[in-house]
């Protein structure tokens, strides 16, 4: 049976509806919410960061006119992201991210919640 309603139509997923741990660079945020992302370098060091328009961001990374430690790093290329509930929340996470080893930044990028769990726990009970 053809499919009678056009492409441009069609329902797509919104952000919103995947799961949080596959929000990666093929689900960036829809609003301009705070979140915190993980950037690989060019020279395969990862960069840690919170933001509330992703996509500003990373260009400005990739220009040369993000933060000190990427701009001779560049290009950089999104591997997570985590939306939060307000700045708050991704100053705290993004906090306790970047005291995690390499190893342990690994493992959430590919999805761990037993290493993730934690800490999206202490960001809650840090809440005033």
């Amino acid at each position: 049976m053809p499919n009678d309603v056009p492409d441009d139509k069609q329902p797509t997923t919104s952000p919103a509806a995947v799961p949080a741990t596959a929000k990666t660079a093929l689900h960036p945020p829809a609003r301009s919410r705070y979140g915190v992302y993980v950037v690989a370098c060019a020279d395969g060091s990862l960069y840690c960061g919170l933001t509330n328009r992703l996509e500003v961001r990373l260009a400005a990374h990739n220009s040369g006119r993000g933060a000190r430690y990427t701009r001779a790093r560049g290009p950089v290329h999104l591997r997570w992201w985590w939306e939060c509930r307000d700045a708050q929340d991704a100053r705290r996470l993004e906090a306790l991210l970047k005291r995690h080893s390499r190893r342990q930044k690994e493992r959430i990028i590919a999805g761990d919640a037993s290493t993730l769990l934690p800490l999206l726990a202490e960001v809650a009970t840090r809440r005033r």
